[in-house]
């Protein structure tokens, strides 16, 4: 039986695979983002999602 972060990992994988092409250039940019936050010291980290998504997309 797999653990539970693979058994997460393979239904992120199968619910990425169903998307469409067209939203994978979305999702590109929050995985990036998401990268980005984890990297950050604790201190950068505790603000809200919508405050940091905000600032990512309206710089672009």
């Amino acid at each position: 039986m797999l653990n539970s972060s693979a058994t997460q990992r393979q239904r992120l994988i199968e619910a990425i695979q169903t998307l469409p092409d067209d939203v994978l250039v979305e999702l590109t940019g929050y995985i990036s983002y998401l990268q980005y936050r984890h990297c950050q010291p604790y201190e950068i980290r505790q603000y809200p999602i919508s405050d940091k998504l905000a600032t990512h997309y309206d710089s672009k």
